[in-house]
């Protein structure tokens, strides 16, 4: 006769994978057989059938539409972020060359104008803060006799 308390039952688990849920031997759960139960089933994603109301699907689209909203305001602030910084750099580029302009003597005022309109393109204005010396004035005069 088995005494209770003393129970074979209690002593003994399973350490060979089951295929059975774990179980509750004496009022313990029996962890092995938990932990062999887990390490038994391959590790496969459950497939979910869709529902026939199509509640999953459109919560599917709604999280894909959510991705792609913040996707693009991601992307609109970076751009917008770019433009910024790019229109800084144009303006700081414009000035430098305006305070270069303003160092080279050789100018008159008319001259003066007319290579501050010219230098408002911004491929004149990095081909002028390249150029140095005699050139850089020969350059300009070219531009506004062309």
């Amino acid at each position: 006769a088995v005494e209770e308390g003393n129970s074979n039952t209690e002593m003994v688990r399973s350490s060979e994978p089951t295929n059975r849920p774990a179980q509750i031997v004496d009022g313990a759960l029996d962890y092995d057989s938990t932990f062999h139960v887990d390490d038994a089933q391959p590790k496969k994603r459950k497939s979910v059938a869709p529902m026939i109301s199509g509640r999953k699907k459109k919560a599917c689209f709604e999280v894909g539409d959510k991705i792609e909203n913040t996707l693009y305001e991601i992307l609109s602030a970076a751009k917008f972020k770019a433009g910024q910084k790019n229109g800084l750099d144009e303006k700081t580029l414009y000035q430098k060359c305006l305070e270069e302009l303003q160092r080279v003597e050789d100018l008159d005022d008319t001259e003066f104008t007319e290579a501050v309109n010219v230098l408002r393109d911004e491929k004149n204005a990095i081909a002028f803060m390249t150029i140095k010396g005699p050139r850089r004035l020969t350059w300009l005069r070219s531009l506004w006799q062309a």
